[in-house]
């Protein structure tokens, strides 16, 4: 379990909509919350590259209550950068939110295998992988 600012945080994150890696296939997965956990759907839009860009979230817990929803526009960039700010985003709302067991699910191949990864600070985007990390 991770910490922030000495707090204890649990965090995982998953791939819905396609398997977690590339033998499961492209099968679909049904993900729930339990006990204390939040649920965090996250998902990044930019429909060509780079084009106007923008993405969202919602939260709900283990019984399906729906607790928070959040979008934001990013303006010119491609998906990829979307997707990781979306993860980024949500993660930080849930610290705002004191939310403290999250279930953080996105439908980006490459962005899970990013985030789950160790960051290349030669890549284009090591700067939001960092601040993501800060959460993990």
């Amino acid at each position: 379990m991770s910490q922030i600012w000495g707090q204890p945080v649990e965090i995982e994150l998953f791939l819905q909509g396609r398997g977690a890696s590339l033998e499961e296939g492209w099968g679909i997965q049904c993900l729930h919350a339990q006990g204390t956990q939040v649920f965090a759907h996250v998902d990044g839009s930019a429909p060509g590259y780079p084009r106007l860009a923008g993405f969202g979230g919602l939260c709900h817990d283990s019984s399906g209550r729906w607790l928070l929803g959040f979008y934001r526009d990013v303006g010119v960039v491609d998906n990829l950068k979307a997707e990781l700010l979306a993860i980024l985003h949500k993660l930080e709302v849930a610290y705002i939110y004191n939310f403290r067991h999250i279930l953080c699910v996105s439908d980006s191949l490459h962005a899970v295998y990013l985030v789950c990864g160790r960051i290349n600070v030669c890549h284009r985007y090591a700067w939001i992988l960092a601040r993501i990390h800060d959460y993990l």
